[in-house]
């Protein structure tokens, strides 16, 4: 399941601002799940060790060893060798250059990451370990292997955890239905605006004018919803229907006209 947001009332007249229809925001399944998982494998629910960092077996350096791209483990006073997680190839970094020109001062790039109060270093004092391009690899196939760490070391269950934790605030500015799962390439298209070339800039590259906040939208008047317009349009009231009904959001999803802006 995913969902989709929907802007209840236009902004303005003005097609650049958003329109009554609008798809705000489009939430797949594989989001969800991660947005879930960082929230309960968060480094503010881990306890530092006698050693002032993380344990190597934290649910943090769980997630990461499955999202990461890269790990770092020091393996001397001045080196640290650092894996790619997604093709296993190693390489040392040490004071001295390496070909590229690529140095690191370790004794003090520790000293500094380790005076965050929430710093991300792992393991034991002169065989830390760490994480770069955190959440680079966030598959399904990976959130299966986060989340099966999460229920086997805690009380949390995914199938707690299945509709976008949205504030009430927003529950009660927009309409979140339920619609079935869809790509990331996909959910991109829901939000994408429309742009008009209006030129180029000093370095050659394009420069675009926002003509339309959202290219698509969604007729919500003509669901069939349990709820009327008038409360949808009231703003004071808190709805969500996300688990009342789901719908096929190919035969909801319409094209903006782009004369009339409209469907």
């Amino acid at each position: 399941m995913a969902e989709l947001v929907i802007k209840i009332g236009s902004v303005s007249a003005n097609p650049a601002h958003y329109q009554d229809g609008d798809i705000l925001e489009a939430f797949n399944r594989r989001r969800i799940r991660q947005s879930y998982a960082e929230q309960i494998c968060s480094i503010t629910h881990v306890n530092f060790n006698s050693d002032g960092l993380n344990p190597l077996n934290c649910l943090t350096a769980k997630m990461y060893d499955q999202t990461a791209l890269y790990r770092y483990v020091r393996v001397s006073r001045t080196e640290v060798i650092r894996t790619n997680l997604d093709t296993g190839e190693k390489e040392a970094f040490s004071a001295k250059p390496n070909i590229r020109g690529e140095a690191i001062d370790l004794p003090l790039y520790l000293a500094e990451r380790i005076k965050h109060p929430n710093h991300l270093i792992f393991g034991t004092k002169e065989n830390e370990v760490w994480y770069g391009h955190n959440l680079r690899r966030t598959s399904h196939a990976a959130l299966d292997k986060v989340w099966n760490a999460i229920e086997t070391e805690t009380e949390e269950r995914e199938i707690f955890y299945q509709l976008w934790p949205l504030s009430k605030r927003e529950r009660q500015a927009y309409l979140a239905i339920s619609v079935q799962d869809f790509t990331d390439n996909q959910a991109a298209l829901f939000v994408r605006p429309e742009l008009k070339l209006i030129g180029v800039n000093d370095r050659g590259d394009d420069v675009f004018d926002v003509t339309r906040k959202r290219s698509q939208l969604i007729n919500w008047k003509n669901l069939s919803l349990p709820v009327s317009e008038a409360i949808l349009e009231n703003k004071t009231v808190d709805v969500d229907i996300r688990n009342s009904l789901q719908f096929d959001y190919s035969k909801i999803v319409k094209t903006k006209d782009k004369i009339t802006g409209v469907a």
